[in-house]
């Protein structure tokens, strides 16, 4: 959801957009608690974020993420270009709130508390036509941990079986975007590919859609 440039200072980015993280292939996961670990190491399926976004001049902007359980911070330095040709730098934060949004799905487990903590880089080039079209590549890396506590229930009170897991979890890979519009309003296509390490390993593939705008 963002290109390769960095915000003027003052500048504002008001951004939505919606996607999937589809494994590949996509395997069918289990229930109980295996299925719970991997769906919070590795939550696929379709989502929604909202971003905004401002400019500190010097060559560097802050923004704050938002979705369904989620949310993150980030900001990103320009390295060399100017508005044409870039490159640019992102760090940034991201932590679930609300990992049971990751785990309601999953059959035979009562899930009592869990977390998702991440620290994710990238890298990005871009080229800027005007306001008109922008395009942008790079690399992506991600690193954190999750830990997760539940109850697989058995037949009655006491054949319940008590749950307390933790792991790591990220992925290494990159990203493709293209955005095109006037000014102040663009529409953008994302599409991000990954390899996944940690507790659940997979080959992802990551399509978004959205708007953004400007001012």
């Amino acid at each position: 959801m963002h290109p390769a440039d960095v915000l003027d200072d003052g500048e504002m980015h008001v951004g939505a957009g919606v996607g999937v993280v589809a494994p590949m292939p996509d395997a069918e996961r289990a229930d109980g608690a295996a299925g719970a670990e991997s769906r919070i190491a590795l939550p696929a399926g379709f989502g929604a974020e909202a971003q905004i976004r401002r400019g500190f001049g010097s060559g560097w902007e802050a923004g704050l993420r938002a979705g369904p359980g989620t949310f993150g911070l980030d900001g990103r330095l320009r390295l060399l270009g100017t508005r044409k040709w870039l490159l640019t730098a992102g760090m940034g934060f991201a932590a679930t709130l609300l990992p049971a949004m990751l785990v309601d799905d999953v059959r035979r487990y009562d899930l009592d508390s869990g977390s998702r903590l991440e620290g994710q880089a990238e890298i990005l080039f871009g080229r800027n036509w005007s306001d008109v079209l922008r395009l942008w590549i790079g690399p992506r890396l991600s690193a954190g941990r999750f830990s997760i506590s539940g109850v697989e229930p058995g037949t009655d009170l006491e054949s319940n079986v008590a749950h307390d897991q933790s792991g790591t979890t990220g992925f290494a890979g990159g990203t493709l975007g293209i955005a095109t519009g006037y000014r102040y309003i663009h529409a953008f296509a994302e599409l991000a590919a990954a390899q996944t390490f940690g507790a659940e390993k997979a080959f992802v593939i990551a399509p978004a859609f959205g708007l953004w705008a400007r001012f």
